[in-house]
């Protein structure tokens, strides 16, 4: 009975020895199991990195193109002008749109990057809004562009979206070092400049003896341009409000194409109106011819008078003579 008791309690031994080994070896499985997690969280993190080494860059980039399309606008001076590089912009904003809806943002990031393309699209929008006014000539300079498009609600859409991104990217300690400022410029409302009635906008280099006055019928103001004929530039031009007559004198001799302009908000600097410009030229020419002890008078009305016996002609911004 001894070596058999003896013998069963050594397979015994045996057999849990093997069953802790077995228990063992799962533990360790399952130990590597659990292990798994910071090893993928690792993982996922230098992905995240990886996305955001290149992500942010791709942003600056668009940024950076879509200011040169601002400044570039910025520096219009012609509707037509205003039009072309609203439809550059545009079709950046356009490419930039399909760009950003096919990348995958850092971890942590999408809803910052889903407002944001809502808000391209519809800055977008508001681009083509504005082209729209530049070809009717309501926006006629950069400077008014730029007012129509710092108000917009794509724009607000845009500086919202973008606060929501930079507030998320600091959150997960993702600050890019070289991010740089909104390509948007600050909302400004439209401005009203205006000159005194009769303020001369350009005087003539040498003073005369002739005498001009201006009826302007209009509902719009008006600078009324005398040019010499065969030059792109105005020997004087006169600044006559709406529904307002104004007259100046020390005109010099000389036979003169009448040139005007009319709109709102006159920018003194670049000598234009930046909004509901129009521009016309008398089709006719006006002669002052004095003596040494005489003087020449003529009177000018701008519109369409009841048995008016001049007319006039639309010109283009870019053909219209400087002042």
């Amino acid at each position: 009975m001894g070596p058999l008791v003896l013998r069963l309690f050594s397979s015994l031994q045996v057999a849990l020895a093997a069953l802790l080994v077995l228990v063992t070896m799962v533990a360790g499985v399952t130990g590597c199991a659990s292990a798994k997690p910071p090893a993928s969280a690792a993982g996922n993190a230098s992905v995240s990195a990886a996305a955001a080494a290149s992500y942010w860059p791709a942003l600056n980039g668009m940024n950076a193109k879509l200011a040169a399309d601002i400044r570039q606008l910025r520096s219009a001076r012609t509707p037509a002008s205003v039009s072309s590089a609203v439809a550059v912009a545009e079709a950046d904003v356009y490419l930039d749109f399909y760009r950003l809806v096919g990348t995958s943002p850092p971890s942590g990031l999408q809803a910052a990057q889903d407002a944001l393309v809502v808000a391209l699209r519809d800055f977008r929008g508001d681009l083509t809004s504005t082209g729209s006014a530049a070809d009717a000539n309501q926006v006629c300079a950069g400077s008014s562009a730029l007012e129509m498009l710092s108000s917009s609600a794509g724009a607000a859409q845009l500086r919202s979206a973008e606060a929501q991104l930079r507030s998320a990217e600091a959150q997960m300690a993702q600050v890019d070092p070289t991010a740089e400022a909104s390509f948007l410029p600050a909302a400004t409302a439209f401005t009203h400049r205006r000159l005194a009635n009769g303020a001369l906008v350009k005087q003539a280099a040498h003073s005369g003896l002739g005498q001009l006055t201006v009826h302007n019928n209009n509902d719009q103001d008006a600078v009324v341009s005398l040019v010499v004929r065969g030059r792109d530039a105005a020997t004087m031009a006169l600044y006559v409000r709406a529904r307002s007559s104004a007259t100046t004198t020390g005109v010099p001799d000389g036979a003169y194409q009448v040139y005007y302009t009319t709109g709102a908000d006159w920018d003194r600097s670049e000598h234009l109106f930046t909004r509901y410009c129009d521009f016309e030229k008398l089709n006719k020419t006006i002669h002052l011819t004095t003596g040494v002890t005489n003087y020449a008078a003529q009177q000018i009305t701008l519109n369409s008078v009841l048995a008016g016996n001049v007319t006039a002609s639309r010109v283009p911004a870019d053909k219209f003579p400087a002042s």
